[in-house]
């Protein structure tokens, strides 16, 4: 009997989190969304830098996101 309480409370703590995120993703402001999208695909396109100067490439995600008038 322990050990299938133990087993239900393991699962529970495992999964609880996943209904969270779930929720959450349902309820996302569509601009935010397009904002997420615009700016991470301006930064992959730039984070292929020979140099290795990414805080150049998080500048423009940070400014990316300003212009939509988005928080990071």
């Amino acid at each position: 009997m322990k050990t299938l309480v133990g087993a239900l409370a393991l699962a529970t703590v495992i999964a609880a989190p996943l209904f969270v995120v779930s929720a959450n993703a349902q309820t996302m402001d569509p601009a935010r969304e397009q904002a997420l999208r615009d700016c991470s695909a301006l930064q992959s396109r730039d984070s292929h830098d020979p140099y290795d100067r990414r805080a150049g490439v998080m500048y423009n995600y940070q400014a990316c996101m300003a212009e939509h008038g988005q928080p990071e």
